[in-house]
This record gives C-alpha cells, sequence and structure tokens, in this order.
C-alpha cells in the first residue's frame, strides 16, 4: 500500500486515517472486523485541507487543519463542539455514512481571528489550546472545565 500513517483512529463503526506525509483525512465505513481488506476513502469537504490532526469524543469529533481552523461533527447535545446547540442536529445514534457530510465548522475562533494550536476530548466536552489560551466547551457538571 505505501500508505504513511501519522495517526489512526476507530470511531463509531468508522476508521479514520491521517497520512503522514499528505496529511490528508481518510476514511472507510460500516467496518466489518478483519474480513476484507479496509477501503479508504478521501473526504471532500477537506480536499484542499491540510490537517494537522483528529480528536474524537464519545459520540463527537475534531478535524484540526495546518491553517489553525477546527471542523467538527457528531453529537453537540451539550454544546461539546465548541458552537450553539441551535445550530447542528444532534446525533445520538452510532455514526452512519451520511453524518459524514453533517460537518462544522467552529467558528468563534475563525470569527474572532483565534488559531487553535491542538484540540482534545472527553466524553462530553473539549478543551482547545489556541493562540489567546485556552477555551473550553460543553458539560462541566463533573469540574471537567475546572468549575
Amino acid at each position: 500500500m505505501g500508505l504513511k500513517i501519522k495517526q489512526l483512529q476507530v470511531w463509531n463503526d468508522c476508521l479514520f486515517v491521517l497520512t503522514k506525509k499528505t496529511h490528508q483525512l481518510l476514511y472507510a465505513t460500516r467496518l466489518s472486523g478483519l474480513k476484507e481488506k479496509v477501503s479508504l476513502k478521501a473526504h471532500p469537504a477537506f480536499e484542499d485541507c491540510k490537517i494537522q490532526k483528529m480528536a474524537f469524543g464519545a459520540y463527537h469529533m475534531f478535524v484540526l487543519t495546518e491553517e489553525g481552523v477546527v471542523f467538527t461533527l457528531g453529537d453537540n447535545e451539550v454544546g461539546q463542539q465548541g458552537i450553539p446547540i441551535s445550530t447542528v442536529k444532534i446525533i445520538k445514534t452510532p455514526m452512519q455514512t451520511e453524518i459524514l457530510s453533517q460537518i462544522s465548522v467552529v467558528s468563534f475562533f475563525v470569527e474572532n481571528g483565534i488559531k487553535v494550536l491542538d484540540v482534545a476530548c472527553g466524553d462530553n466536552f473539549s478543551l482547545f489550546l489556541t493562540s489567546e489560551g485556552i477555551f473550553g466547551a460543553g458539560s462541566s457538571l463533573q469540574g471537567q472545565m475546572g468549575g
């Protein structure tokens, strides 16, 4: 295959691969064990992006570009995606192919000229290391964000 892999993650029955040399996000859906070779596809939403990192929570995920822009998809029931709850469809079921098309930009950072340097996820919360400091989003019921 010759594919150099930087990051590999299985999330909700999907495989996500971040390539080392081209910084491309590849994925495969509906994994069925080791019965057959996995067929990876490039996601069209990220064709023109150089991806730095992927981060995964229980039912939400982030894709961070080298430019510091963060894309998100999945569940946003408690605001863990860092965007207003009303703007995202809440997804509670395991990831299906159609969910891959429901991607949002975490626009707060873009609108305020803040570069995201790193992102980390818990089950229902997220932390963003930025050029302006650390930002948190989502549930803090158990003091996850110092509250």
